[in-house]
């Protein structure tokens, strides 16, 4: 017998957030079912798609379904989360006990769905119009919203302005910097803009990036350098990011030799700048000619410093007729650096992305013509964005993947007797330990670091923020594995 329940409008309405009423009707829903085995009922759901025909849902798992009872995470897609209400439903209606209608309306689950999907779903209509990029780097497209780094554009201008008229070996240059400092974005929308509209000398500005094919797209690159020649007033730059790929454990000699000797014979019709994550530079420094390239014709990207990121936070809604509310700007600085008045705290090379990420989600709330102390409590701050990040990333994994990437994020804690927990920093060696053995450590590592959980900066990696100490999933491994690391 189906008896009645509180109305849609009363179920999406109240005090309570979407997430945990999703939380809160599922639990209901997986007690009227008679609590199966989560085993069990993946097994089930799996079987339920395949007879539905759901061709894009996601895998459904044991564990997976234990995280939407729990409230850590939310499906991302309906059809993932379809199969598994319905082999519910059939269950709850096979009991023959009092149905309450709210539990089995599936039009009522996909309205409770909608509300409570990741933010970063929710908010992506709106995304096109954001003078933020979130995790995603800028492009020459965003040039009028890259902001707060004038000065490294000025000084790589001049480094590259200053190799037009070198010969040789002499015309490579590299930017140097940890992950999440922005190098990407700084050529595309800073370096390469300024190089073009420059009114003393006319750049020709190309960018390339390292990939299975290096061999043939440096090749490709001379061809296309040799072609459009070097006329009257033009200067052509070749940028090459990702250089880092270069220094992968699996990159073999003849491979490194072809490189090298490709990038000096490109050095003979364009300016090289190569763009280098920190962690490639020791490998890098075994070849005379990139050694001598870092020591004496290269940049360090370091982090923004205050200043620098007051203008991130601000500019850019500003010109887009948008204005912050100062306790916006407060709020991120001191939850970022730690205090907006302690001007000698040192800022972090992730501090960037994830000062990005925040401002991306703030914009999505904007009121108006305002970015205010409101929306950033509604996307639950930095903290809450750093979190929705790591949830979004474990949903991605496989379950092999996750054991390595809880293996992984565990390693760069200290936990301590009587003590907070620490992020603590693991060298490269012991780094190398941890990845041998499986190609999916090191995919996993690869995720970590562009979803900006992790860092790699010159000679370690950590995790990018103290603030991820605080992921209640992190938080729940340390909490069961504190006896064992006290003892």
């Amino acid at each position: 017998m189906v008896v009645a329940a509180a109305s849609q409008e009363v179920l999406i309405a109240g005090g309570a957030s979407p997430r945990a009423k999703f939380e809160r009707q599922f639990v209901a829903l997986y007690a009227a079912a008679g609590s199966p085995s989560l085993r069990a009922l993946a097994a089930s759901a799996q079987q339920r798609a395949q007879s539905v025909n759901a061709q894009h849902a996601g895998p459904v798992s044991a564990q997976r379904i234990s995280d939407w009872k729990a409230g850590r995470n939310v499906p991302a897609r309906f059809e993932t989360l379809l199969p598994v209400l319905l082999v519910l439903i059939d269950r709850v209606r096979r009991r023959r006990a009092e149905i309450r209608s709210d539990l089995v309306s599936l039009r009522l689950w996909k309205t409770l769905w909608e509300h409570a999907k990741p933010a970063t779903m929710r908010r992506a209509a709106a995304a096109a119009g954001s003078p933020f990029r979130g995790a995603a780097h800028y492009t020459g497209a965003d040039t009028a919203f890259f902001t707060g780094r004038d000065r490294a554009i000025r000084e790589v201008t001049a480094l590259v302005d200053a190799a037009a008229d070198a010969r040789g070996h002499q015309r490579l240059l590299a930017l140097v910097g940890a992950t999440g400092t922005g190098k990407t974005s700084l050529l595309e929308a800073g370096l390469a803009p300024a190089l073009r509209s420059s009114t003393t000398s006319r750049w020709e500005v190309r960018t390339t990036r390292l990939g299975d094919d290096a061999v043939g797209s440096l090749e490709a690159a001379i061809a296309e350098s040799a072609r459009r020649g070097r006329s009257a007033g033009d200067r052509q730059l070749v940028i090459i990011d990702g250089f880092e790929w270069f220094t992968a454990p699996c990159r073999d000699d003849e491979t490194q030799a072809s490189v090298v000797r490709l990038l000096l014979s490109l050095t003979e019709v364009a300016v090289v700048l190569i763009s280098l994550r920190a962690d490639g530079v020791v490998g890098c420094r075994r070849f005379p000619v990139l050694a001598d390239t870092l020591a004496r014709r290269s940049y360090l990207l370091a982090a923004m410093d205050l200043d620098e990121l007051r203008t991130v936070i601000t500019e850019p809604p500003r010109r887009h007729g948008i204005k912050v509310e100062p306790g916006v700007e407060e709020l991120l600085l001191t939850a970022i650096v730690g205090g907006i008045h302690r001007r000698r705290r040192r800022v972090e090379a992730s501090t960037l992305s994830i000062l990005s990420a925040t401002m991306h989600a703030i914009w999505q709330e904007r009121e108006a013509t305002r970015l205010t102390v409101a929306g950033y409590r509604r996307v639950g701050g930095v903290e809450g964005v750093l979190h929705e990040a790591a949830e979004s990333v474990w949903a991605e994994l496989s379950a092999r993947q996750r054991s390595h990437a809880k293996r992984l994020i565990l390693s760069l804690v200290s936990v301590r007797r009587d003590a907070d927990e620490a992020r603590r920093r693991v060298s490269y060696p012991e780094l190398s330990c941890l990845m041998s053995g499986s190609a999916d450590r090191a995919a996993v590592l690869e995720r970590l670091i562009e979803s900006r959980l992790v860092t790699i900066a010159a000679d370690h990696v950590c995790l990018s923020h103290d603030l991820v100490l605080a992921w209640p999933r992190l938080t729940e491994w340390l909490e069961a594995g504190r006896p064992a690391a006290a003892g």
